[in-house]
């Protein structure tokens, strides 16, 4: 069964988004259960909106990070990940969107097939963690 996410903020980028990537692996929402498998954790910041559907809140840092943990192992294979306290959480469905983008634009340089193999590479600018300013 696939549930959907509700949040005010982030309901319009991911639940049937057309704006999100066709391959996006999270166009349709979230499937809370299996992210609940994936990681238990998350389980405890799951809530029910007045919609009835399941959720997180959005502005508790903690539900964020568990979510893309879950995410990142639920969709990924991804077993270990760490984000020290205080720091920024990109949102994983965001970023998969980046990819997906990216890799299109490799496709356009490559006859159309998407580069695929050990041997690409690419120099992202500006990723990784960084600490939030109070």
């Amino acid at each position: 069964m696939r549930l959907l996410l509700s949040s005010p903020l982030l309901t319009e980028s991911l639940i049937s988004n057309p704006v999100l990537h066709p391959r996006n692996a999270h166009r349709q929402g979230y499937d809370f259960e299996r992210l609940s498998a994936a990681l238990p954790a998350l389980s405890d910041y799951i809530r029910t909106n007045p919609a009835g559907q399941p959720t997180v809140d959005f502005s508790d840092p903690d539900a964020l990070r568990l979510l893309n943990e879950a995410l990142l192992r639920a969709h990924y294979g991804l077993q270990q990940w760490y984000l020290p306290q205080g720091y920024l959480c990109p949102p994983v469905p965001g970023r998969a969107d980046y990819l997906h983008h990216i890799a299109d634009l490799l496709a356009e340089c490559n006859g159309g097939d998407i580069p695929k193999g050990p041997k690409l590479r690419l120099l992202d600018l500006g990723t990784g963690a960084n600490k939030c300013g109070h």
